[in-house]
């Protein structure tokens, strides 16, 4: 089985490929119980910025296929998303999982919301069933690495987007009387909608204002528990607004001076902070001459982000090192892992020969007292383990030194037989070439010491 993470994100595809791709709901579990037929395990990760399957899947099967089987009628156009697709195999997948978790490979550097996104993926999967325990143990161990990175550097530190760039700065403006102020948002676009996440983020009730979709700014304003005001309402809650931020993405002014400073006479000496962050602006700039009134634009925060990312990246060495030692946890664990059908095997055989040769001993003694077969009872179990921990972690061993670990007892030859029983591995307390005398001799002294202690 190989691990493999198929996917798209801001890096390789603009987001008219990535919006066919974005998968939630009812959609999402079509796609994840699809994936069973092409995947033993997977995990689908749909943001606005990526789109990323994680799957555990047979070396053999083409990538185009497994794609093709768990999108389903939307890989119709697969040849139009290929030029936009990446994939990462066994390790490197891990590697990227890790780097994604830890907000390194984000649009914007050290987010943190996308660390609730792994979260979350994790849990669909979960949930309908097919995340299975190779893609769990990988996910709990990115999310366990993300909280990480975000605790102990500072790459997520101070605001790194324009959106929360322009929150913080009305928090500032606002002052500690947070609850008692109104924040009035203009445009619901990707920009805008990140402002009412902030807001509701910092405790900031807002309205938002449908410029244009409605239904949109309906579902923003209910995601973000904010109110909603239609476009001709503007006049009116530009009197109320303590701070208006306007992110449209109109070609043309859309607040002009006239509308401002009919709003300032009914204001009764409020000051009324203007946040542009439209690109072309929003706001008339004549506004900033109206007594006041304090307008700030899109170029005013660029300083605040760019300052704040050059100290995130100052983490980033931190954090690799984090990722590059995760990686490599994770790769020894998926090998221990290999071994575990032949351990079982082992475990299995041994527990029924224990289990045969009781019962014929015992046969043969029915005169023991429930105290002697008990002792009796542990003894065998007791031997067949310590027989059995030389062996396991032969097995182990082999395990993290093979390219291929996956294997059976049966696959054994003789020679690998002959040093799972007989050879004390790396220095390790197996069972050695005494045919397992001192194995038996141990648990008879330590037998022996027991019932004296008694």
């Amino acid at each position: 089985m190989s691990l493999l993470v198929l996917g798209f994100s801001h890096d390789t595809a603009p987001i008219h490929v990535r919006e066919q791709l974005a998968l939630a709901g009812e959609h999402l579990n079509a796609a994840l119980n699809r994936s069973r037929k092409v995947a033993a395990e997977c995990v689908i990760l749909s943001t606005c910025n990526r789109f990323e399957i994680y799957i555990l899947h047979r070396e053999h099967q083409r990538q185009e296929t497994v794609l093709s089987g768990i999108l389903g009628e939307s890989s119709a156009h697969l040849d139009y998303l290929k030029p936009h697709l990446y994939y990462y195999q066994d390790a490197e997948a891990t590697h990227h999982l890790l780097r994604v978790a830890s907000g390194i490979d984000s649009l914007i550097l050290g987010e943190v919301q996308v660390l609730g996104q792994v979260h979350r993926a994790w849990q669909a999967a979960h949930k309908a069933g097919v995340a299975g325990p190779v893609l769990s143990q990988l996910f709990h161990r990115a999310v366990a690495l993300g909280k990480r990175a975000h605790s102990e550097t500072s790459i997520s530190r101070n605001p790194a987007s324009i959106s929360y760039a322009a929150v913080v700065l009305a928090k500032q403006i606002l002052g500690p009387q947070l609850a008692a102020r109104r924040v009035l948002v203009i445009g619901t676009g990707e920009v805008g909608e990140g402002v009412a996440r902030c807001l509701h983020e910092h405790g900031l009730s807002a309205t938002v204002i449908a410029h244009r979709q409605l239904e949109r700014a309906h579902n923003v304003a209910r995601r973000y528990e904010a109110d909603i005001a239609l476009w001709e309402d503007l006049p009116e809650k530009l009197v109320s607004a303590d701070i208006v931020i306007s992110s449209t993405s109109a070609p043309h002014t859309i607040l002009q001076r006239q509308q401002v400073e009919d709003a300032v006479r009914s204001r009764e000496n409020r000051p009324l902070y203007l946040i542009d962050l439209a690109v072309p602006r929003d706001i008339d700039p004549a506004a900033a001459d109206l007594p006041g009134v304090h307008l700030h634009n899109i170029d005013d925060l660029q300083d605040v982000v760019r300052t704040t990312l050059e100290e995130r990246r100052s983490a980033l060495p931190a954090i690799e090192t984090m990722i590059d030692v995760e990686t490599l946890r994770f790769d020894e664990w998926l090998r221990a892992r290999s071994t575990a059908p032949a351990i079982q095997e082992l475990q299995t055989r041994a527990e029924e020969i224990t289990n045969s040769e009781l019962q014929r001993a015992m046969s043969r003694l029915p005169e023991l007292t429930p105290r002697e077969r008990q002792v009796i009872e542990v003894m065998a179990t007791r031997i067949a383990g310590k027989l059995l921990h030389g062996p396991i972690q032969w097995l182990k061993a082999q395990a993290l030194d093979s390219v291929e670990p996956d294997y059976t007892i049966d696959a054994l030859g003789p020679k690998e037989l002959a040093d799972l029983f007989y050879s004390d591995v790396n220095g390790m307390n197996g069972v050695n070439g005494m045919n397992g005398v001192n194995a038996v001799d141990g648990v008879v002294r330590d037998m022996e010491r027991t019932e004296s202690e008694e």
